[in-house]
């Protein structure tokens, strides 16, 4: 277990480092140069890994080499014979996370279905997506754009995507000031998220479809163990027929409102909802005619967080548009790749304005007029028509799994594990990651059961077999367990309520750039949002560090105070002598 501690540590360090993504190979020669200059702890990981392969490999020799008899099997039980009857896996849910884990297990030789009870979006080339209001955007930032890399399904994905390179913002005379950003190491790219489903069912049935089958309008109604270390998944498509299938491997990625969670929760796998005390409700509207318009000026953050003034053009179309209201009405409007905005108001339930608005165009022109005039040369009638008439849509509340994310052979990873809000940008994100950590434990798994008992050549043991699936679970929900938990802990004490939960977020912002500014990362990293898109960490890690900051802080400052009243005791003493003399 140790190496697999380790050697996941290992995986960590060079998946979470400064991403490539221009190719595969590119990705492959970056990992093998972050292995050569990681920590001694991190090298000594990789040495434990080279031990596993070399006792394999030595197994295989010594089997060829003594008196002891090796039956050989029938040569139509050989690999060919395993390629046809290989591991079959089970994956509830067929949106982006379900489909990026189809991708993964292909890749590692099963026989994939998966489940999607939602209808099936159109191609990623269809005309449809020039209704920018068909679905919600969602900016897949470095942990999501690597993990695709290590998948093989980056270029499929981006070629729908539209970049943000920073934020766009308007004053009251609607000049507009974009802010670019030079202190990231990537540059987020957008899309609808139906259209990223698309992209990846489009990729799985090119790459993958000899071994991926995916349906759609199917829901899960139940899971049960067998005794013969098979899953039973019972099944209901369309028209109400119901049928089972036997799987070596499930993955629930069915969302925060998991079936297959539900099922785990009998045996051990808990869950934990938070009440949201800041629910927030949205509604959102299509912002047109924004191809060639530039904005009016343009700032530049550095990597050392200062701004800078720029000659540089920007398109409309290349940032990602952010507001607030005095009243506490905040939109952001994110771009497509077909030349429009998807806008998303967000605003209180019981806000009387947007809650008892008349269905009208005119309604919905006035309103925003009131508060964000700058947006109105963007909007067409029937567009605002359809947002006056439109019911809000609830967020997301905070969720997570512990203290184990598997039970047997079936494991859940997304939504189902951290359902978090969308402000920060790290919901799909997350789950592709989950997928990488996934895929690597079960390779991790396979390599070391096959050093225990494999007498095949090291070429033809890298297939997963019943024990190591199990292992390999075992070993992936140790990993990201803590993860699913920080994540959500931290996106979750962004969003506190009221004044104090304006203060709780914006303080430790200012805190932690001061910081960071004075000491360097040594003493103070950047703040727990940066950190959150930061590969160097894991979100474990990343909330560890934090804990860490506000200690070494709190020492400064109280360092700081001791001095301050030192030198004021000192001076009151020398004062009060001076009088009485």
């Amino acid at each position: 277990m140790t190496v697999a501690r380790n050697t996941l540590a290992l995986r960590r360090r060079s998946l979470n480092t400064q991403p490539q993504y221009a190719s595969a190979s590119r990705t492959q020669a970056h990992t093998t140069t972050v292995c050569m200059h990681a920590p001694r702890r991190v090298r000594r990981a990789a040495h434990e890994l080279r031990d596993v392969r070399l006792v394999q490999s030595s197994t295989a020799t010594t089997t060829s080499t003594t008196n002891i008899t090796v039956t050989e099997p029938p040569e139509s039980n050989t690999r060919d014979e395993r390629s046809r009857t290989r591991l079959v896996a089970g994956v509830v849910g067929g949106g982006p996370g379900g489909l990026a884990v189809a991708c993964a297990l292909a890749k590692r030789g099963y026989d994939v279905r998966v489940y999607e009870a939602l209808s099936q979006p159109p191609p990623p080339d269809s005309k449809e997506w020039g209704n920018p209001e068909r679905s919600y955007q969602l900016g897949i930032g470095a942990r999501g754009q690597n993990a695709l890399t290590e998948l093989g399904a980056w270029d499929a994905v981006l070629a729908n995507c539209q970049p943000a390179l920073g934020r766009l913002s308007f004053d009251d005379e609607g000049n507009s000031v974009a802010t670019l950003r030079r202190d990231k190491l990537y540059t987020t790219q957008v899309l609808q998220r139906d259209r990223l489903q698309s992209a990846l069912l489009s990729h799985v049935r090119d790459v993958h479809g000899s071994c991926v089958n995916v349906k759609f309008g199917v829901e899960c109604t139940g899971v049960e163990a067998r005794s013969d270390k098979r899953t039973a998944i019972t099944l209901r498509d369309a028209e109400g027929i119901e049928s089972t299938i036997l799987c070596d491997l499930v993955i629930g990625a069915d969302g925060a409102a998991s079936a297959v969670r539900s099922y785990l929760a009998e045996n051990g796998v808990k869950s934990r909802r938070y009440v949201d005390d800041n629910k927030l409700v949205y509604k959102t509207l299509a912002l047109r005619n924004i191809t060639g318009r530039f904005a009016t000026t343009t700032k530049v953050t550095m990597p050392d967080g200062s701004t800078e003034p720029s000659d540089e053009k920007v398109r409309f179309d290349e940032t990602n548009w952010g507001g607030r209201s005095k009243s506490g009405i905040t939109f952001d409007a994110l771009p497509t790749s077909d030349g429009h905005m998807i806008c998303v108001v967000l605003f209180k339930p019981d806000d009387e304005r947007l809650a008892k608005m008349e269905p009208t165009a005119e309604a919905a022109r006035n309103f925003f007029k009131d508060l964000f005039p700058f947006l109105l040369p963007y909007m067409e009638d029937a567009d605002l028509e359809r947002f006056a008439q439109k019911s809000p849509k609830n967020l997301p509340s905070f969720s997570y799994t512990y203290p184990k994310l598997h039970h047997g052979n079936v494991a859940l990873l997304g939504d189902a594990i951290h359902a978090v809000k969308p402000y920060f940008g790290q919901g799909v994100n997350s789950a592709f990651e989950d997928v990488v950590i996934l895929s690597k434990a079960l390779a991790m798994a396979t390599a070391r059961v096959n050093a225990r008992t494999s007498t095949e050549a090291m070429d033809d043991v890298t297939v997963d077999t019943p024990d190591s699936v199990l292992e390999g679970l075992d070993e992936y929900s140790r990993e990201r367990a803590k993860d699913a938990e920080s994540l959500v802990k931290v996106s979750r004490s962004f969003d506190r309520p009221g004044k104090l939960g304006t203060f709780l977020f914006v303080f430790p912002l200012i805190l932690d750039t001061i910081c960071n500014k004075l000491f360097g990362p040594a003493l103070c990293e950047k703040s727990s949002i940066a950190i959150l898109s930061d590969m160097k960490y894991s979100y474990s890690e990343g909330a560890a560090r934090k804990r860490r900051d506000r200690f070494v802080q709190g020492a400064i400052f109280a360092a700081i105070l001791s001095f301050v009243l030192f030198v004021a005791r000192g001076v009151f003493s020398f004062v009060r002598a001076a009088i009485g003399s």
